[in-house]
């Protein structure tokens, strides 16, 4: 397309149209596919191409690197081939579509409102000698339409039995019925003494509160008697878990006992009621006041002046 002599507008010089081959007809790779033909059959030179798909400006404009990755990328590769094979100075501008019967964004150049009509023009004809027969076309869209009312049947049932299903209440599952305190306390593995507010076992001297939350789970647990020492406190496994009241000793500690007093040979800590130092890990030595309550504990004696033995029965 050129302007003719004296500013009278624009004369057509060349156009041509093609089909799209392959299985894939779409409006975006129809478009892409002209600009491949055009490069292909450009031998040398500048090539400046006008198009109303902005899409496709934005996508050249990110590189071909980026334009062969995405959906029509075997003909983007085509035009980086051509490209780069003979040179050409190839340039892609966006004009707004549709100019004749619509305002316009901004200003285009009048060269490029011509050659988007133009080419509006030559893809009509196309299409119009492309158009099937409604003989031939209207058993396809009859069916086409019966399938997706089939499919919107089926995807309101399926929809409609997925709600059923939230929605629906189940019958529950029944609960088995929890073993009573005395049956655990009969049952259990443990040498029960039972106090006001407590158990203790008379073998391993572990003890645990009747309100704590773990109270079934010490009366079903394994007891591991303590290990005696000739001459000095009894001796805990350390793969074993000791539980006093509510709380369970940690197992870091080198664990030792006499009547009924729990202490960590290596920290000091000790215990007898309640818990405190000991449920916390292992400090791994001794302080200045725990030193000399381990030193009394090893001879079995009372850490404190003040403090009793604890009543084991």
């Amino acid at each position: 397309m050129s302007e003719r002599d004296g500013g009278g507008g624009f004369e057509l010089i060349w156009a041509a149209n093609f089909p799209l081959p392959g299985a894939v007809q779409t409006v975006p790779r129809c478009e892409l596919f002209a600009i491949v033909v055009l490069l292909e059959h450009v031998s040398h030179g500048n090539v400046t191409v006008c198009s109303d798909s902005l899409v496709k400006v934005q996508i050249f404009e990110k590189g071909l690197l980026f334009a062969s990755a995405t959906t029509n990328g075997d003909l983007w590769r085509r035009i980086e081939s051509a490209i780069s094979s003979k040179n050409l100075v190839f340039r892609l501008h966006w004009v707004q579509g549709h100019l004749d019967t619509v305002a316009p964004v901004r200003d285009f150049p009048e060269i490029y409102v011509a050659a988007n009509i133009a080419a509006d023009v030559f893809a009509d004809k196309a299409a119009s000698r492309c158009q099937l027969a409604p003989s031939d076309s209207s058993q396809v869209l009859f069916r086409t339409k019966l399938v997706k009312r089939i499919q919107l049947r089926l995807a309101r049932i399926v929809i409609s039995h997925v709600e059923k299903c939230l929605y629906e209440k189940k019958a529950p599952f029944p609960k088995a019925k929890q073993a009573s305190i005395a049956s655990l306390v009969d049952t259990s593995a443990h040498s029960i003494v039972e106090f006001s507010n407590s158990f203790r076992c008379l073998v391993c001297f572990s003890s645990s509160s009747k309100c704590a939350s773990t109270c079934r789970s010490w009366l079903t647990s394994t007891c591991m008697p303590s290990v005696p020492v000739i001459g000095g406190p009894l001796r805990h496994p350390a793969w074993y878990p000791v539980h006093l009241g509510s709380t369970t000793i940690h197992v870091t500690h080198s664990l030792r006992s006499h009547r009924g007093i729990f202490f960590c040979d290596v920290c000091g800590h000790f215990g007898a009621q309640k818990l405190v130092k000991l449920a916390r890990p292992c400090s791994g030595h001794t302080s200045k006041a725990s030193s000399i309550h381990l030193e009394l504990l090893m001879k079995l004696e009372l850490p404190a002046k003040r403090m009793r033995w604890p009543h084991l029965t």
